[in-house]
Parts: C-alpha cells; sequence; structure tokens
C-alpha cells in the first residue's frame, strides 16, 4: 500500500496545482490521518492507493454459517479497508478488514447449500473459496446442512425438499449482431415450488463484452458481439435448494445437435420394439449420424439392436423387465448429450403435455391445457399443475390446478411458467411446462406427419400447421437432417411452406423445420420418410387375341377334334382355354414360347368355340369364335354348308365386310344393318343354332333350315340361297 503526502517544494499556496509523491506502506489508519491533513492544507482531492498485488484467500472460518452470522478470510492483498466481498454474487457487509484478514456477514437471500465467496481489492484482484450456507438439515444427504457440526442430525431432519432442475434451452447457431433469446421456461420442480433464476455467462467470444439483459428471468437476452462461442449457464432456486446448473451454448459456428430417443413404451415378452430417434434434430440443419446402446437389460436376456446405427432400430423383448437403450447423435462435428428410452414389460411413466405456449394481456384469463398428456398403458391419469414462475409481484394462482384445463389471470406483465406433472395411478410423468408471456411467445414448427414413399417420385413435406400463439408472421428454413449413405438428395424451396425432394435410394429420411416469428426460432420439429422401392408396375394390358387364320380345325372323329394353333396364333407361353359353346366343356392348355399350340376337345359338326388367351399377369384376351365343321353327307350340300360356315366365321370374327360377301345385294341391304346391332352377341347366336338341314334343291334355289330355341321355343328358321348372273350360289334370306 502507499500513501501520498505533497513533496516538501510543493507544500504550499492554496489553489496551485500540488504534486503528491509515494510513501512507504502505512496503515490505513495513517493514511486517513494524512488525507485530512492534505485537504485541511487545501491540496485538492489525493488520489487512493494503488494496488498491483493479487488477492489472496488461504482459509475461511467457519465453512458453513447462516444469514447473519459473522464469516472471516485469511490471506494476504485484500487491501484493507476497502475490500469488497460477495456471497454467493450477493454483496456481504465488511465487520472489519486488514492486509491480511477480513470479516463480513454473510448477506441475506443467498440460497442455502455450496456457494462461492469472493474478496475483490481496491485493484480490481479478486480470489474465491467456497461456502456452506445454512439450511435446514436434510436426511440421508451425509452433509451438515445446518451448521451444528452433525451430519443427518436426526431430531431436526425434515422431509426431504427434492432440489429444481435447470433447463437452459438447446444450443443456437446464429450471427454475429444477432439478439439471442433464451429460455429457461423448461425447468423444473418436482415439488410444486417456485422458482427464481440466475443466468451468467461462463465464457465469452475473445474480445466480447456482451452482457445480459434481465438475467434473473426467465427469458433474458444478449446481443452476439464477437464471432465465436458463448458459453451461458442457468441455476434455478426453489426456496430451499437450487439446482445443479445447466448450460448451453451460442455458437457463430456449429451447434451441438439433440438426441430424442422417443417416448417410452410397455410391452410383453416376445413383443418385437420398434425404436424411434427421428426427433433427433441439428439448429444447423446437419445430417445426423445415430448411435443406439443398451445400458441395462433384465437379468439374462440377450437381447440385441438390429442395427445400432440406424434410425429406428428394433429388438425383441425376451425377459420380462426394465429396458434402457440410449442414443447419441452426431452432425460430423459434435456428439449430443445422450437421451434414453425406457421399455417395460410392466409399467411405463405417463408424459406429461402442458400444451403450446401463449400470449395474452394483462387482466386476461388464461385457460391452460394438458388433455394431451398420455399413458402407453392406458392408465387413468391424474393432474398437478403449479405456477412455477411469475414476474415480481404477480399473485396470480390456478384455479382448479389438479385439473386436466386449469386457469389464471395475467395481473403483471411479464413472464409466467406452469408446470404439469401427471401421474398414471403407480408412477409420476417427468414434468413439462408451459410458457405464456405478455410479450412474445416462441412459435411452434410443425413439419407435418410422417410419410410413406417410393424410390423416384418426388416428395413434399408441409409446415402449414406451424403457428405463432402471437399472430405473427412466420418464415421457414427446412433441412434434410437424415438420408441413405450414398443418397445426393436435396430439398428444393428449403426456406418455403412445402418443399420437396425426390429420394434417389430406399431408406429413412428425415425432414427438420425451424420457424422465425421475426424475433426468436422454434424449436426443431421433424418428419420421417420411410421410403421404398417401387413394386414392379401391374400388368394390366390384355394379350393379343387369337389369330384364327393360323388355327385349324380338324374334322370331328370318334366325338373330339383338335384345335391347332401354328407359331404366332398366340401370345408364346400364355395359357390357351378352349370352351364349347354348346356343352360348356373347357381345355386349357400352355402354348409354347413361339406362340403354337395344340389341344383335343369333344365336339360335334355345327359346334361354335371360343379360344381366350391370358398370360403370365392374369390378363385374358379378348375371345375369339369359331365353328367345328364336317362334310355333309350329300356332296350336293356342300355349296351351301361352305357359305353358311363362311357367313358365321366372318361374323364370330366381327368382320361385318367379309360377312356381307356371302350375300346377295339385297340381302346385304336388308340384314347389313342388323349385324350391326348383333355382331356383340352372334358367338351365343350361332352356337344355338341346329346343323343346317336340307328342305329343297333346284338348279337355282337351295332351301335349307336350321332350328334354335327362343324363350323356351323351339323355332324354325328358312335359308334360302340363290345362284346370281354368274352361276355363284350366295345368301338371299334367311
Amino acid at each position: 500500500m502507499h500513501s501520498y503526502l505533497p513533496s516538501s517544494s510543493t507544500r504550499a499556496r492554496p489553489h496551485r496545482e500540488q504534486v503528491l509523491q509515494p510513501l512507504p506502506a502505512t496503515r490505513c489508519r495513517a493514511w486517513l490521518f494524512l488525507l485530512t491533513l492534505a485537504l485541511a492544507a487545501g491540496l485538492g482531492s489525493v488520489p487512493p492507493p494503488a494496488f498491483a498485488a493479487a488477492c489472496h484467500i488461504s482459509s475461511i472460518s467457519p465453512a458453513c454459517a447462516g444469514a447473519g452470522d459473522p464469516v472471516t478470510l485469511t490471506g494476504n492483498g485484500f487491501g484493507a479497508p476497502n475490500v469488497r466481498g460477495t456471497v454467493g454474487g450477493v454483496t456481504a457487509p465488511v465487520v472489519s478488514a486488514s492486509g491480511k484478514k477480513v470479516t463480513f456477514r454473510v448477506p441475506a437471500g443467498v440460497p442455502s447449500g455450496l456457494t462461492t465467496v469472493t474478496a475483490t481489492n481496491p485493484g480490481g484482484q479478486t480470489d474465491s473459496i467456497a461456502l456452506r450456507v445454512k439450511g435446514p438439515e436434510i436426511c440421508n444427504d451425509a452433509v451438515d446442512n445446518d451448521c451444528d457440526g452433525q451430519i443427518d442430525d436426526p431430531d431436526v431432519c425434515q422431509p426431504v425438499n427434492k432440489p429444481p432442475v435447470a433447463h437452459a434451452g438447446p444450443d443456437q447457431t446464429v450471427v454475429v449482431g444477432t439478439t439471442v433469446h433464451l429460455n429457461g421456461s423448461a425447468s423444473s420442480d418436482v415439488d410444486g415450488d417456485l422458482l427464481t433464476y440466475h443466468w451468467a455467462f461462463s465464457s465469452r467470444s475473445l474480445g466480447s463484452t456482451a452482457t445480459l439483459a434481465n438475467p434473473t428471468t426467465v427469458t433474458p437476452t444478449f446481443v452476439v458481439d464477437k464471432p465465436g462461442e458463448y458459453t451461458l449457464q442457468l441455476s434455478v432456486y426453489d426456496g430451499q435448494l437450487s439446482s445443479t446448473p445447466d448450460a448451453l451454448t451460442i455458437s457463430t459456428q456449429n451447434s451441438t445437435p439433440v438426441a430424442n430417443a422417443g417416448p417410452d413404451q410397455s410391452a410383453p415378452v416376445g413383443t418385437t420394439v420398434q425404436l424411434n430417434g427421428s426427433a433427433s434434430s441439428d439448429v444447423d440443419g446437419d445430417l445426423l449420424a445415430y448411435q443406439w446402446v443398451f445400458v441395462s437389460r433384465p437379468l439374462g436376456s440377450s437381447a440385441v439392436l438390429s442395427d445400432t446405427t440406424a434410425v429406428m432400430p428394433v429388438f425383441v423383448i425376451d425377459k420380462p423387465g426394465d429396458y434402457t437403450i440410449q442414443l447419441i447423435v452426431d452432425d460430423g462435428s459434435a456428439s449430443s448429450a445422450p437421451d434414453t428410452v425406457a421399455i417395460s414389460t410392466k409399467n411405463s411413466p405417463p408424459v406429461a403435455n402442458a400444451g403450446l405456449d401463449q400470449s395474452a394481456f394483462v387482466g386476461t384469463l388464461v385457460q391452460l391445457d394438458g388433455s394431451a398428456s398420455s399413458d402407453v398403458d392406458g392408465d387413468l391419469l391424474t393432474y398437478h399443475w403449479a405456477l412455477t414462475s411469475q414476474p415480481a409481484g404477480s399473485v396470480a394462482g390456478l384455479a382448479n390446478p389438479t385439473s386436466a384445463t386449469p386457469a389464471f389471470v395475467i395481473d403483471k406483465p411479464g413472464s409466467y411458467s406452469a408446470q404439469l406433472i401427471v401421474h398414471d395411478g403407480t408412477v409420476d410423468s417427468a414434468p413439462d411446462t408451459v410458457l405464456v408471456s405478455t410479450e412474445n411467445s416462441k412459435p411452434v414448427a410443425d413439419a407435418g406427419p410422417d410419410q410413406e414413399a417410393v424410390v423416384g417420385l418426388p416428395v413434399e413435406l408441409d409446415g402449414s400447421g406451424s403457428r405463432d400463439a402471437d399472430g405473427d408472421p412466420l418464415t421457414y428454413q427446412w433441412a434434410l437432417t437424415t438420408f441413405p449413405p450414398s443418397s445426393t438428395a436435396t430439398l428444393a424451396g428449403e426456406t418455403t411452406v412445402q418443399p420437396s425432394f425426390v429420394p434417389d435410394m430406399a431408406g429413412t429420411y428425415v425432414g427438420q423445420l425451424i420457424v422465425n416469428d421475426g424475433t426468436v426460432d422454434s424449436d426443431p420439429d421433424t418428419a420421417l420418410v420411410t421410403v421404398t422401392v417401387p413394386p414392379p408396375p401391374v400388368d394390366t394390358d390384355p394379350p393379343p387375341a387369337p389369330t384364327l387364320r393360323l388355327i385349324t380345325v380338324s374334322g370331328v372323329t370318334n366325338g373330339q377334334v383338335t384345335v391347332t394353333g401354328a407359331a404366332g396364333s398366340v401370345e408364346g407361353g400364355a395359357r390357351v382355354t378352349i370352351t364349347n359353346m354348346r356343352t360348356g366343356e373347357k381345355v386349357t392348355v400352355t402354348a409354347n414360347a413361339d406362340g403354337s399350340f395344340t389341344a383335343q376337345i369333344a365336339a360335334q359338326a355345327g359346334d361354335v368355340w371360343s379360344i381366350v388367351v391370358t398370360d403370365a399377369a392374369g390378363n385374358a384376351s379378348v375371345a375369339a369364335y369359331s365353328l367345328v365343321t364336317a362334310p355333309p353327307a350329300d356332296p350336293l350340300d356342300a355349296p351351301f354348308q361352305s357359305i353358311w360356315d363362311g357367313l358365321n366365321a366372318a361374323l364370330l370374327a366381327g368382320d361385318k365386310a367379309q360377312a356381307l360377301t356371302f350375300l346377295t345385294v339385297g340381302a346385304q341391304e336388308k340384314y347389313g344393318p342388323v349385324f350391326d346391332v348383333l355382331l356383340p352377341h352372334m358367338a351365343e347366336i350361332i352356337a344355338s343354332y341346329s346343323p343346317l338341314q336340307q328342305v329343297s334343291r333346284s338348279t337355282d334355289i337351295g332351301e335349307y333350315a336350321v332350328l334354335r330355341v327362343i324363350d323356351g321355343q323351339l323355332r324354325l328358321f328358312l335359308i334360302s340361297f340363290i345362284k346370281d348372273a354368274n352361276g355363284v350360289w350366295l345368301l338371299d334370306a334367311m
């Protein structure tokens, strides 16, 4: 320590500039006395002592103390009497101080438990040491909480208050100049105690002077002023205990991805369980790699995962009990913290869902909604809500906190955190929270439903279900965070509501969406797209109809005819079905590769037969029809039989023009329109005729008849043939 006095050459007159020279260190009391003399001599202000020495704390006594209790630090470089002290960041009143010893009192308001005492000398040099702040004795924690020298004092132990859990939110990647919005609203306390928040920088980018605005609120902010990484820490306090700090990193480069191992499940032994890590995310939109591992299995279980690097591996439950599986994802630069999923053959914990964040004005009645909470076992749920944070001065309270939909009135501007825990009759859920704010609420991304698709066909993602409680317009940022190895699929329109991509390989694709309301990003949401190889196209084209000109029918022998198809008469390898329209008998053979075939079927002269070709896909051709003919008993009947068979064959083939060549001109005019109407039914009509029978015959006229049953009546039809001027027989009437 240096004292300052005027030099002998400048001691003099008032109101003149004085030159001060340092003297050897003296006691603080002497320095003050000399300072008083200097002021009395009109020397003006005297600069304080300059401290270059480090401040060092060697011990603290006692090491456990309560609010108002004196605590003494021993060491050196304290710079008495201007030393300053804090306990847990709260200024501590100094009782006495010297260069080697400082005594102060523990200030009120410091949370119980381990905290940090910091001494700062006038030169700004600091040192710290741990102190336990007195609190209620907690049983079974092996700590002297109430500073009475006894660990776990049984006559003062009280029911254990569970410490709260801090949740600082996901890591973020931003650009320099961005205002970062932190959000600790997911912090929770299983006892439902009101929480207070304390945010602090653990580290900042080199040269950064970034400071937190409102560091004791749920949602503080700061501006990124230098490129690099910023690490922040959040601790919450429930009035008795502080949480373990939770940290997050804000980076201008790469943020750590977040693993999500999916919901817990319950299933019986023998079940194939499918895990699902597709909700894992990366705020930078980087491609993710997955690594699953069993953390625990029931005694004797040999269960194994089908693929430890897949998005959705499976395993078979082989023993009753609990299975815990861990997932870590990696974005190529950093690995996530582990996340676990529990699979049980007994009871799985329920899942609380406190609903969507909301924005509202002061005086508004806010309705909370936990009805989306669930239990995989289908157990009946009970609800327990609590307000875990609210603005200073707020006396808001929940109405019906044990219902699914409690309510409260906003009485002060700011942020309110409501926590929900559900119980399935056996076990509590993990807490879930909802943030209600009079300012701006974080938007909610909705990447749309999971989809199934095939390779080569476009897939459209849909973020139109994304929403913002304040009604702010949203911007969209999509990324493919998972796709098969070697895939080169890319998103088109990644900043639109509905981007698309064309999968080029079978496998799993995950589309991630983050939306922004102009102030803050949403949490990521993902959509799973499972892509398979398309099945072979279904062959629905019928094979060609049989080519009748390449098919011959033998005469009737022993009541049978042989139908022979030459090469190319039908499709190679197809099934050929021949049906006798009179008897209904069917014969099916398989054609040779060149389309040739041979078949035998019972028949008699005048029978109509159909032929249908069926390919390997089961498609059938249009039927073709023909007649079974035989030489007439009387050779003189041969011309008439030939005309009759030729006409019917043409009609069966649907060839009207060919059929008309067998008719006289007059008959053509008369029967042409009739053929137009009856052609679709000719097979049935011709099959119903009896064989042609002679009635009378002369040199230029032939009369014949056929019988046909119509509406149950047997009817006779006369067929007339005449010779034309060229001596050619033609059918004239029927």
